[in-house]
């Protein structure tokens, strides 16, 4: 029989609230864990280590995503809490219109129109003219809250299995090890969990794995580039598509002296299987990108390409905005899945709701003195 280890909470997720989560539960003093079936934390903000040939700087650290935060109230108090944690995180709020290329010359984005945009819902996501300016990158605020967190970090630990023991979430991770705690927080996609959940389980309200089951889930492809000759001084955010209707959201960014771009398609996770229409995907991914920037190829460094199945999806509206979908106040639910908007915005959104079941440590009784007599 496999040996059981016990925390008082754990993580299930690598994204960056998922981090937070963790690191605000260990600061009242709780035993945890954070688990992740990736090779590395950090989800669509993982960052890219790029070796350097600056004497000063053995490698570079870039964003792995397009690094687009809109300025909402959620996103604001998140970022307040983080702060509690990174004292020097600081953020300003611009507005920048997006822009596109049609008939030869660039010019505001209006909407997408009469295209027929699959997962316009979350292209549309990036066109908020609304948003906010930070000094660090989201793939730097993730690593540097992650070697605050003194719990353990499990990587490559796919969760198999979740279920209740007396009381307590249980988890099996690679089909072997298994954990339990007082709370499990499942901050991953929805996908997930519905395989890990038992068909036959009585410990969860089967109305809510069905839906969970029929939830939409998109697969985002990802294209960064290191660039030695900078491209443009625009930061406005880039939407582009071309005959076949697939849009590519895209932006440039300094790091440390240099311009990165992040370029942005979205497919759906039923086709993720499909190499071919995989290769399409890239391929007019990069097109557009030359009709707007006809030297890009010429003045690229580095090409990163980043393929993560499920990084955007809703669940049905019936458990959306609800952390305790199971009502056993145990295993709890969050991320951009689960809430009424999309994106970094439902993300924070659905954590600032999960962050009303943190627990609390246990209540230290004070100690009796003997009575002087």
């Amino acid at each position: 029989m496999a040996k059981i280890k016990k925390y008082d909470f754990i993580i299930i997720g690598d994204s960056l609230t998922a981090v937070l989560a963790a690191l605000e539960n260990a600061k009242c003093g709780l035993n945890g864990a954070l688990f992740t079936g990736a090779d590395t934390i950090g989800g669509l903000h993982r960052g890219i280590k790029v070796p350097t040939t600056t004497p000063d700087t053995e490698t570079l650290f870039i964003d792995s995503h397009v690094n687009f935060i809109p300025d909402t109230e959620a996103t604001h108090l998140v970022l307040e809490r983080m702060q509690h944690f990174i004292p020097d995180l600081q953020w300003t709020s611009h507005e920048r219109g997006p822009i596109t290329f049609q008939n030869g010359v660039t010019q505001p984005f209006l909407g997408f129109g009469s295209h027929n945009v699959d997962a316009v819902d979350f292209y549309s996501y990036f066109t908020q003219p609304q948003q906010l300016h930070l000094n660090k990158t989201l793939a730097h605020i993730t690593q540097q809250l992650l070697t605050l967190f003194t719990g353990d970090v499990f990587t490559n630990h796919e969760v198999t299995d979740v279920r209740l023991v007396e009381g307590l979430g249980q988890i099996q991770t690679n089909g072997s090890d298994v954990y339990q705690a007082q709370r499990v927080y499942f901050m991953d996609s929805p996908s997930k969990l519905t395989k890990s959940l038992l068909a036959d389980s009585s410990d969860f309200a089967k109305s809510a794995v069905q839906r969970l089951s029929k939830s939409t889930l998109w697969t985002a492809v990802s294209l960064t580039y290191l660039h030695h000759t900078p491209q443009t001084e625009t930061p406005a955010m880039h939407i582009l598509y071309g005959a076949k209707d697939v849009p590519c959201v895209g932006v440039f960014q300094a790091a440390d002296g240099r311009q990165v771009s992040h370029w942005l398609s979205i497919l759906s996770s039923e086709q993720m299987g499909d190499t071919e229409q995989m290769g399409v995907i890239i391929r007019e991914m990069k097109k557009q990108i030359k009709r707007i920037y006809p030297h890009f190829s010429e003045s690229v460094e580095r090409e990163f390409i980043m393929v993560a199945p499920d990084a955007y999806g809703q669940v049905p509206t019936q458990v959306t905005n609800n952390p305790d979908v199971f009502k056993n106040n145990v295993v709890l639910v969050a991320g951009s899945y689960y809430s009424d908007h999309l994106g970094l915005w439902g993300e924070c959104a659905s954590y600032l709701k999960l962050a009303d079941h943190f627990l609390a440590p246990e209540p230290t009784l004070p100690v009796e003195k003997p009575l002087d007599i």
